[in-house]
C-alpha cells in the first residue's frame, strides 16, 4: 500500500472525530514548495501538531494508534517508531526497514491556530538557520534525520523567500531533500560533503538576514521552533516575514484542495 498525504490526511479526521475540540495539522513540508503536488507520493514520516485544553499527547497517540489497529492493520503493522516531545522516541519493532513508519504526535501550546503557528515557523526558520538556535543544528554530527530536516527547511525557505536565493554561496551544490530513514534515535556520522553543505546553507541564511529586506522597519515577531516547545522573538520587516507566512499557509490549505485520490475504502 502506497500512503499519500491526503490518505494519511483521511485516517487522522477519522480517527480524532469523536475527540472533545481539536485543532489539528499534520505537515510533510514538499506541500509547501509550490511544485504540482503529487497525489501517489509515499510518505513514511508523520508530524501531527495539535492545540487542545483536553487532550495530551499520549492520548492523542493512544487514539491513533487504536484507531489504525481496529481499521488498518497493515498500516499498524508497519508503525516502527513513535514519540511525542515529551515522551521522546519509542521504537516498537526490533528491526526497521525503508517500508516502517515513524509517527510523532506534539502539542503545541501556542495563541495561534496550529497552522497559523507552522506557517509561522516556516518564516522564521531562516532567522534560526542563520543565527544558529535551530535545535536541529546542535544534532548534525550524529543524526541524519536533524541534516535532513535542515535540507527541508533550507528548500522552503528558498520558497517562501525570494532574495534568500541571492544569498547562496558561490559553487553550492545543489540541496537534496534525500530521505533519512524512520529512526530519530539511529545515528548517522555526518559526511564530509554534507558539512560543507550545512555551513554553506547557514551562511546563506546568515547573509540573508542581515540584508535590507530583512531588517528594513524591523518589528517584533514570534513563533513557535515546533519539536522543541520553545518560542522566539525576532526583529524582522514585518512585511516579509508576514507575506512569507501567509504563504506558507496559503499553499498548505491549497495542497489538500486540489483534485485528490479517493479516500482508502475499508
Amino acid at each position: 500500500m502506497t500512503l499519500s498525504p491526503f490518505h494519511w490526511h483521511d485516517i487522522t479526521q477519522a480517527a480524532f472525530r469523536s475527540l472533545p475540540p481539536l485543532d489539528v495539522v499534520s505537515p510533510f513540508g514538499f506541500e509547501l514548495l509550490g511544485a504540482p503536488a503529487v497525489a501517489a507520493r509515499q510518505v513514511a514520516r508523520f508530524y501531527l501538531y495539535f492545540r487542545s485544553e483536553f487532550v495530551t499527547e499520549q492520548a492523542l497517540l493512544h487514539r491513533l494508534l487504536a484507531h489504525l489497529r481496529s481499521n488498518w492493520p497493515e498500516i499498524h503493522a508497519r508503525v516502527a517508531v513513535i514519540g511525542s516531545r515529551r515522551l521522546g522516541a519509542i521504537p516498537l519493532l526490533p528491526e526497521l526497514t525503508p517500508q516502517d513508519y515513524f509517527i510523532h504526535v506534539e502539542q503545541v501550546d501556542t495563541p495561534y491556530p496550529v497552522l497559523r503557528a507552522h506557517a509561522r515557523y516556516m518564516a522564521g526558520a531562516v532567522h534560526a538557520m542563520g543565527a544558529g538556535y535551530l535545535p536541529e543544528l546542535a544534532k548534525i554530527e550524529r543524526s541524519g534525520m536533524a541534516r535532513l530536516r535542515i535540507r527541508q527547511l533550507f528548500l522552503i525557505s528558498q520558497s517562501l523567500h525570494a532574495g534568500l536565493a541571492d544569498c547562496v554561496p558561490d559553487g553550492m551544490a545543489r540541496v537534496s531533500p534525500s530521505p533519512a530513514g524512520v529512526d530519530p534515535m539511529r545515528e548517522q556520522p555526518i559526511t564530509p560533503e554534507e558539512r560543507i553543505q550545512i555551513t554553506q546553507i547557514v551562511e546563506a541564511c546568515r547573509r540573508f538576514i542581515a540584508t535590507p529586506a530583512f531588517t528594513r522597519q524591523a518589528a517584533w515577531r514570534d513563533f513557535d521552533l515546533l519539536a522543541s516547545g520553545r518560542r522566539q522573538r525576532i526583529a524582522v520587516n514585518p512585511g516579509l516575514f508576514d507575506r512569507a507566512a501567509a504563504l506558507a499557509e496559503t499553499r498548505h490549505r491549497a495542497f489538500y484542495a486540489e483534485a485528490r485520490e479517493p479516500a482508502m475504502a475499508r
